[in-house]
């Protein structure tokens, strides 16, 4: 199309003043040369009156800001002017008003101008003339982000088109411009008309694209304006493409959201719900999400919940941006659930909330935890009657119902016969004489081998309990086991196969009970056909072997054990059990046992130690004496466990003491009441006091041959410890050098006292706690060496639990204990065997030590090392001249003729010489 420079002007000028965005041009000093009326009209002011004026003056608070902020924005490829906050426009009243910025530079004459697109609601002014040039207003056309097409409708042609027109058509300017309107746009011309004249906007698919697989999504404005007496339409497109995705991708997502089954909702940043998906609603008990839109959260919760919520999480949310834990959440009719909530927060100050309902997973992990705790309390059942109490327990926890029943078929009478019932079944049967629990059905589910739900229709005049309804499960060839819910309750599918599991568990047990009885009777039948057939005169001889035996036993659990099941598998005795006693004098009943049937061990686990057998085992342990009790019956367990008293004819307890110590006592079992005659009496007890020595032998054995050690040492305060008194006394250093048992059970100890004079050590030392006497032996420079004789002593105590003290020390009244004990010892035994008799002790330290072995040879070498060469031929010569043979081989008067020297002086190198031998053997 030609037109002349002022027309062509004027065509640019109505072009811009069409526009609905408001447009203002500034040079680079940031004058405003040109705005169209849209820009004019926001600011309140005319095109006129703008023109020719300081960008700065149409906005708040600026001193030259403006211009620096469009230059930035230009540099960024035209971006928004202030994404931060909104610029703020001043109007001809004062007012001040938001609009957006974006900036679009051209270039006119060498200069560069700038073109701002102001967004604000539009005000309607009459119609500005253009005081411009044409480039100017060429450069605004061309570097709009939105496309321009020119139309002259009654030539039906495309006048003119911007860059961004022929990026969304996909084709050349010079291809778009011989195109036709028709072919371009969605829309007859007419039609086109139609909309301009009436300010309707439209959108559409254009219908050229050739350049891209899909069509853009257009939104069409289209605006009237006139040059001289024509009139031309501008068609405003703005691709929407990317913005009906988003609404789409919003529109799935929201759809998405609406279809999970967990519950989502949005909350505003004032937590009152914006959004709320279908099981939001429904897992609080509302109808729809809409229920919800506009309340606040915490009408979801309880007070305490909701305060929890306030003070705890919600300020975790807002410090890490998420949170999730478990709450109580509230129905409408009140009611409460277990919920899992996760919260996350939204960049505009909101919330989501992801909810979901955990009643069902908790009941289901209760039910897998109450099958596992009956699984392991069934496997020690040892009978079909604890078997079944442990069974209808566990039904009536697992389905929250208090009436369950197991009934065992008994072949005999060909009946079920109840062995176990729940308290609500009992009652249930005491109060209604007719009901039996349903047992026809019972029968039906024992027969099948299936189980049978019985769901009763509460009208149902015929039937006798409509209130109840039952689930039958059959245990295999055993029984049966029933359980009783609400008519109107639903089993659900979980429930009955939970339910299913544990028959099936209580089922293997009782097949497991059942092997295990029949496996006792065998075993019971063989041994008593083995007893039978050995002849009563063996037992002296089974003592012999026994004692025989103790000597080789490498433990005392070995040796007692071994004891119990040697007795036992002969055919003299039943059974055989220790009861042992401790250092604190506490009984410990069955310490080891063999034989013994399982009523028997439960009464004797149950009964003090003084009911027990008739109190034979009691008066062994108080006497020390061997006791016997003949032909009595038990009354059963305590509380009525066993349906018939037990037989016992014969029980012995035979003392197992070594001096004045009782480590325990043997009881025997046998059915004959003359099992414990006279002529066996005496072997029994030949057998207690070897046992005894053996077990004193074993404790002992285990320091004496093991070359590592655990080395344990106390603090001791406690005035019963002989050097901690005599040191607290007299203010200094005492040591027990040895200690040694004499043949009367003394304790015949060498204490050492530093710092203080004979006298006055002994008379302090024979006031102390259990001394029975004490004299002095050998006398220091700065102290003495008593001779101590206790009637008690902690080397006792520390001998009863294995162990031996190598070193008791003490100053000032705080003495060191040194305790060795092998390392396979009962080391708590240990510290509780001593503090027990010294309370004002503690342990300290705990060391293992390795010791190593002392051979010979490291004897030999330590003495020749301390033996002079005269003392070491005395000793030599006297050894092998017979002088320490009985009777002797040589006199003294000989020995010394031999090595020619006088008596006194062979004594005194004998002396000398066999003190330091025995320091060589003896210390350490």
């Amino acid at each position: 199309m030609s037109i002349t420079r002022t027309g062509e002007d004027t065509f640019f000028h109505d072009i811009l003043e069409s526009l609905e965005t408001g447009l203002v041009v500034v040079d680079g000093s940031g004058t405003i040369v040109f705005s169209n009326d849209a820009a004019a009209e926001l600011v309140g002011r005319s095109a006129a009156r703008l023109s020719g004026r300081p960008l700065d003056d149409l906005f708040v608070d600026e001193d030259g800001g403006v211009m620096r902020k469009v230059r930035e924005a230009a540099r960024s490829d035209a971006g928004p002017l202030n994404e931060a906050s909104t610029a703020r426009l001043v109007d001809a009243d004062g007012s001040r008003l938001p609009v957006r910025i974006e900036v679009g530079t051209t270039d006119h004459d060498g200069q560069q101008h700038y073109t701002l697109s102001l967004t604000a609601p539009l005000r309607q002014t009459g119609p500005q003339p253009l005081d411009r040039t044409e480039d100017v207003l060429r450069g605004v056309f061309e570097e709009s982000n939105d496309g321009l097409l020119v139309i002259d409708p009654t030539a039906d042609r495309v006048l003119d088109c911007n860059g961004r027109a022929c990026e969304l058509f996909g084709c050349e300017r010079e291809d778009l411009l011989t195109q036709q309107p028709g072919d371009l746009l969605p829309h007859d011309l007419e039609s086109l008309l139609e909309f301009a004249e009436t300010g309707r906007r439209v959108t559409g698919e254009l219908d050229c694209c050739t350049d891209r697989d899909g069509r853009p999504t257009v939104e069409i404005t289209l605006s009237l304006f006139s040059v001289g007496e024509h009139r031309h339409v501008l068609v405003h497109l703005r691709d929407v493409t990317e913005h009906q995705e988003r609404e789409a991708r919003l529109r799935r997502r929201s759809e998405a959201m609406d279809a999970a089954p967990n519950g989502i909702a949005i909350l505003d940043e004032d937590r009152e719900f914006v959004y709320v998906n279908r099981a939001h609603a429904e897992v609080y008990g509302h109808d729809s999400g809409s229920d919800l839109v506009g309340e606040s959260w915490e009408t979801l919760y309880g007070a305490e919940e909701a305060r929890r919520f306030r003070w705890d999480v919600l300020p975790t949310v807002h410090e890490e941006g998420a949170w999730r834990g478990e709450a109580t959440g509230r129905r409408t009719d009140g009611s409460t659930f277990p919920q899992e909530v996760s919260i996350s927060r939204l960049d505009d100050g909101g919330h989501v909330c992801v909810v979901r309902d955990v009643s069902e997973s908790r009941r289901r992990t209760r039910g897998l935890d109450l099958l596992n705790r009956a699984s392991r309390d069934l496997s020690q059942a040892r009978t079909a009657e604890a078997v079944a109490g442990t069974a209808v327990e566990t039904a009536a926890d697992l389905l929250g119902t208090d009436v369950a029943c197991v009934r065992l078929f008994d072949r005999d009478s060909n009946s079920f016969e109840p062995v176990a019932m729940t308290d609500g079944a009992s009652e249930l049967v005491e109060s209604r004489p007719a009901f039996d629990l349903k047992s026809t059905l019972a029968g039906r589910a024992y027969r099948a081998g299936e189980p049978v739900l019985d769901r009763p229709d509460p009208d149902d005049p015929f039937v006798e309990t409509p209130d109840w309804g039952s689930i039958h499960l059959p245990l295999g060839e055993y029984g049966t086991l029933t359980l009783l819910t609400g008519a109107g309750e639903t089993l659900s599918t979980a429930d009955r196969r939970l339910a299913e599991t544990l028959a099936e568990t209580v089922t293997a047990d009782l097949e497991r009970v059942e092997r295990e009885r029949e496996l006792r009777e065998s075993e019971r039948a063989v041994r008593e056909q083995r007893d039978r057939l050995t002849s009563l005169n063996r037992v002296n001889e089974l003592v012999q072997d026994l004692i025989g035996e103790l000597i080789e036993a490498p433990t005392r659990e070995e040796l007692e054990q071994g004891i119990c099941e040697r007795l036992a598998d002969t055919d003299r005795y039943q059974g055989a059990w220790l009861a042992e006693t401790d250092v604190s004098g506490d009984w410990r009943v069955l310490k080891a046992s063999a034989g013994l049937p399982e009523g028997y061990r439960t009464l004797v686990e149950q009964l003090p130690l003084e009911q027990v057998d008739d109190g034979v085992v009691a008066r062994a342990a108080e006497t020390g004496e061997f006791s016997v009790a003949c032909d009595y019956w038990t009354d059963g367990t305590p509380g009525g466990g066993d349906k018939e008293p037990t037989r016992v004819e014969s029980t012995a307890a035979v003392p197992l003491s070594y001096g004045d110590r009782l480590y325990g006592v043997l009881v025997l079992k046998t059915d004959e009441s003359d099992a414990f005659g006279p002529e066996i009496r005496s072997g029994l007890e030949v057998l207690g006091d070897t046992i005894g020595f053996a077990i004193h032998a074993v404790e002992n054995r285990r320091l004496l041959l093991s070359d590592e050690v655990v080395e344990l040492e106390f603090e001791v305060t406690d005035e019963r410890c002989l050097a901690v008194d005599v040191s607290k006394e007299l203010d200094c250093y005492a040591a027990i050098e040895q200690a040694l048992l004499t043949r009367e059970g003394n304790h015949l100890c060498y204490l050492r006292v530093d710092g203080v004079d004979p006298e006055t050590a002994v008379a302090v030392t024979a006031e102390a706690t259990a001394v029975a006497d004490c004299r002095v032996v050998d006398e220091y420079e700065d102290g003495c060496l008593l001779e101590v004789r206790k009637t008690e002593s902690g080397a006792e105590v520390m001998m009863d639990v294995g162990a031996t003290i190598t070193t008791a020390t003490a100053k000032d009244g705080v003495g060191t204990l040194v305790v060795e004990a092998p390392p396979d010892a009962d080391i708590r035994e240990v510290i509780d065997g001593y503090t027990a008799r010294n309370p004002e002790s503690s342990l300290v330290a705990k060391r293992e030590v390795d010791r190593g072995a002392r051979t010979t040879s490291s004897v030999r070498e330590r003495l020749q090392e301390q033996l002079t060469e005269k003392q070491e031929s005395a000793l030599t010569a006297a050894y092998y001249a017979g002088y320490y043979d009985w009777p002797r081989g040589s006199t003294a008067e000989e020995l010394a003729e031999s090595l020619d020297v006088a008596s006194a002086t062979l004594h005194q190198h004998l002396r000398a010489a066999e003190r330091k031998l025995l320091a060589a053997v003896l210390k350490d």
